[in-house]
C-alpha cells in the first residue's frame, strides 16, 4: 500500500529510493509485457528501488539488480 494509505497504484518511476513495493499490474502493450517478463518482472512481486534520481530507475527483484528506462517504469504499477 502507498504511503498516503490510499490503497491506489503508483508507476515505478514515482517509487521512492529505499521503498519496498508490490508489483501489481504491468500497462504495456504485449511487446513491453513480454520484455519486462523476460526481464523478471512479474505481478505480485516484490522490487526494491535502489536508485531512482533521473536517468533509468534501478530496482532489486530477488538477488538480481536491473535497471528500467524511465517509459518502462511509467507502465509498471505498485502498491
Amino acid at each position: 500500500m502507498n504511503p498516503e494509505g490510499t490503497g491506489r497504484r503508483r508507476p515505478l518511476s514515482t517509487v521512492k529510493e529505499g521503498e519496498a513495493v508490490t508489483i501489481r499490474e504491468l500497462k504495456g502493450g504485449r511487446t513491453l509485457n513480454r520484455r519486462l517478463r523476460d526481464m523478471g518482472i512479474f505481478t505480485g512481486q516484490r522490487a526494491l528501488v535502489v536508485r531512482n534520481i533521473g536517468g533509468p530507475v534501478i530496482v532489486s527483484i530477488g538477488e538480481c539488480r536491473m535497471a528500467v528506462g524511465r517509459g518502462m517504469a511509467e507502465k509498471i504499477l505498485t502498491d
